[in-house]
């Protein structure tokens, strides 16, 4: 029997624990255990900005379509699928908020140069405009 000044060593079972923390054995699992192939990315994604889910409501205003569009463009695989919570067609479905304004972004980006450089309204209508072209 062990004297008061020899402790034993405490063995700490899952529920004595507290929420959030992991006993040695689980911490050295998570440690070894091997990696999914997108979960580097999600933290990274994680660590830049917070992962944030969208209705379809939101990805409409966004996009400015209606929800058969976007359902349309995710079945044509233009458009990121949504996620879904469930097996049932009735489930609940969300966007990650990222890669919509990413596809936007791409769109934007894709558009011609000379739409850009365009002269815009706060500068006024040109001399070209007013007359109505050339003479």
């Amino acid at each position: 029997m062990p004297t008061s000044s020899q402790q034993t060593p405490k063995t700490t079972r899952h529920r004595d624990l507290e929420p959030g923390r992991l006993t040695e054995t689980a911490r050295a699992q998570q440690r070894t255990a091997p990696r999914l192939p997108g979960a580097a990315l999600l933290q990274d994604q994680e660590a830049a900005q917070p992962l944030r889910l969208i209705p379809i409501e939101r990805v409409c205003e966004i996009l400015g379509l209606k929800k058969s569009a976007v359902h349309a463009k995710v079945a044509d695989g233009t458009l990121p699928a949504q996620l879904k919570f469930g097996a049932n067609r009735r489930a609940a479905a969300r966007w990650i908020e990222h890669e919509i304004l990413e596809f936007v972004w791409t769109l934007a980006a894709q558009r011609p140069q000379a739409a850009q450089s365009a002269p815009s309204a706060a500068n006024g209508p040109s001399a070209d405009t007013m007359t109505g072209g050339a003479q």
